[in-house]
């Protein structure tokens, strides 16, 4: 993955959310923060089929890295994240069945 011009190799596994603003995303590792060029729709192909889910229109989560869910919000370590209620009931389902 390319950020700042600089190539990195990160473990999906290290992944905790991914935020899009724009054109931009910005992955959130457990030992860094990456920003790139792409959209969330992108990553959310790239990640089909793995732990990761898209729980906002802004937001993909790796459902294995969750804290709690408590109302609308998911917390990740130190991130607190909206929950869409379009996506809420099958974040549910994939977490507790």
């Amino acid at each position: 993955m390319n950020s700042d011009r600089r190539f990195y190799q990160i473990s999906i596994g290290n992944i905790q959310p991914i935020e899009s603003y724009g054109d931009y995303v910005t992955i959130f590792c457990t030992d860094k923060k990456l920003v790139v060029h792409g959209t969330l729709k992108s990553w959310e192909e790239k990640l089909k089929g793995s732990s990761f889910m898209k729980v906002h229109r802004t937001t993909i989560v790796n459902l294995s890295k969750i804290d709690h869910i408590e109302g609308n919000q998911i917390q990740i370590e130190d991130h607190k994240l909206p929950v869409s209620e379009q996506f809420k009931e099958q974040l549910l389902e994939r977490m507790f069945c």
